[in-house]
């Protein structure tokens, strides 16, 4: 056998080879389309697999930020209701203090007036300027605690009803403004009482004052 007829043999082989392939694929090629369209799905079920794997894993995650932001905000409203109920508390019961002091501070703005015009007429026109002044505060003052000891009585009945954090945080945050206002309230009310006793000690004893307060029923 000759080398150089070798190229052509195998030539002639890979030829007659190739011509087999092609001829073998276009008698089946009905089989092979349905071949190709069975791994085509296969592999698409595993995409559209992954695909819901994820989308489980990110409903899972979705649904634990949830619970957790659930919790938390029930845990935040539970501390807000707590601290508004205590406040409120304490509030309510500075007001009606407040208002105490009021009443009180009118009983001896009253006496006080009543003792300079028996014992001191020459002064008590000069002095009825300042009663108008400190009874028009004592009125406001009044109608402050008056007003908010109302509110606060609302609000205390509110706050089972209430679910909203941010709306929590509101209520509590003009309470705390209010308290200000409060706090203003009493300064008002001792720099009043001052100015009477620097009117009356100089004129009156502390036990004709209470003799006075008895007498006039303001005791």
């Amino acid at each position: 056998m000759c080398f150089c007829s070798i190229p052509y043999d195998l030539v002639r082989f890979f030829g007659g080879t190739m011509k087999s392939f092609w001829s073998m694929l276009s008698d089946n090629s009905g089989q092979l389309q349905i071949i190709i369209a069975i791994v085509a799905l296969v592999y698409a079920y595993k995409a559209y697999r992954n695909v819901l794997n994820q989308i489980d894993i990110s409903n899972k995650q979705t649904d634990i930020s949830i619970a957790q932001m659930d919790k938390l905000n029930n845990e935040r409203m539970f501390e807000l209701k707590l601290r508004l109920k205590i406040r409120l508390g304490e509030q309510s019961i500075f007001l009606q203090e407040l208002n105490d002091s009021l009443n009180l501070l009118s009983n001896r703005l009253s006496i006080f007036m009543i003792q300079t015009k028996e014992n001191f007429p020459e002064s008590f026109e000069g002095l009825k300027g300042l009663e108008e002044i400190i009874r028009k505060q004592i009125e406001q003052g009044w109608n402050i605690t008056s007003e908010h000891l109302k509110i606060n009585e609302k609000l205390e009945q509110n706050l089972k009803l209430s679910n909203d954090v941010g709306d929590m945080e509101e209520i509590l945050d003009e309470v705390e403004q209010n308290q200000i206002k409060f706090k203003s309230l009493e300064r008002g009310i001792k720099v009043n009482n001052n100015t009477i006793d620097n009117f009356w000690y100089p004129m009156h004893s502390k036990d004709a004052m209470k003799g006075m307060m008895k007498l006039h029923n303001f005791e």
